[in-house]
């Protein structure tokens, strides 16, 4: 079969399960948020594209769209589904952005934490990014129930504790991410909280529709400082001294 009529896994886990498709919910609604901040199509640049599902998106709007991936099928995957998008192969270890300074008027970093919580990332997109642009993400909170429940899991799970010694997960406090962004020059349009419940990401429990309803009635979402994870739209100020 090929790449076009095949799901990657965080497709699968996207479309086909309830919490999947809760999260997808949110990224959407901040993606949306932040080609309206930014008022035209211009050049898009989407980090982690996996399969292409946020390009398509974008292309579909009237963007000109950048992909990167560590992953060659991902891109693969995406050069199909998305033949006008241009797709770059990017190093795992790779610190910067490939692109030219003041060209991208939209950087697209939704669930890439290895980028997102890195030491590098936000100054490489206020380079990137014109007077104006905009980020389109996710973080997570080191302060939230999520991430102390991680640590724990993390002395139990060999698994998870594998995945985790990479320093990404829950790296950051929200509170110091956000001084960390307003430092290098930017500041935020839109932020929302989710994740309050404790399901794993490719859950499928037949209440989550309804649990995610109550989360928002009861206002967790704007309750920011201590969400789990932060689906957020960050605009690059005009001048550093704004």
């Amino acid at each position: 079969m090929d790449a076009i009529n095949t799901l990657t896994f965080w497709e699968n886990v996207r479309i086909n399960t309830k919490w999947g498709k809760y999260i997808t919910s949110i990224e959407e609604e901040a993606l949306q948020t932040a080609m309206n901040v930014t008022q035209k199509p211009s050049i898009a640049l989407e980090i982690g594209t996996e399969g292409g599902h946020w390009a398509k998106l974008l292309v579909d709007q009237g963007w000109k769209v950048i992909c990167t991936d560590v992953d060659e099928k991902a891109l693969e995957a995406c050069r199909q589904r998305v033949p006008s998008a241009t797709c770059i192969h990017v190093a795992p270890d790779a610190t910067t952005l490939p692109c030219e300074a003041g060209r991208i008027s939209l950087i697209v970093c939704i669930e890439v934490f290895q980028v997102m919580n890195s030491n590098w990332f936000l100054a490489e997109a206020a380079r990137v990014l014109r007077p104006g642009g905009v980020i389109v993400g996710v973080t997570n909170n080191r302060h939230s129930h999520r991430s102390y429940a991680n640590k724990v899991m993390r002395i139990v799970d060999q698994k998870r504790k594998t995945y985790s010694e990479d320093g990404y997960l829950y790296k950051f406090a929200y509170q110091e991410w956000k001084q960390q962004l307003a430092g290098t020059g930017f500041h935020l349009v839109h932020e929302e909280g989710m994740c309050w419940l404790p399901f794993p990401r490719k859950s499928n429990f037949f209440l989550i529709p309804q649990l995610t309803r109550l989360e928002q009635r009861l206002g967790l979402r704007q309750v920011t400082q201590i969400s789990p994870w932060i689906a957020f739209v960050a605009q690059k100020n005009q001048t550093r001294t704004e």
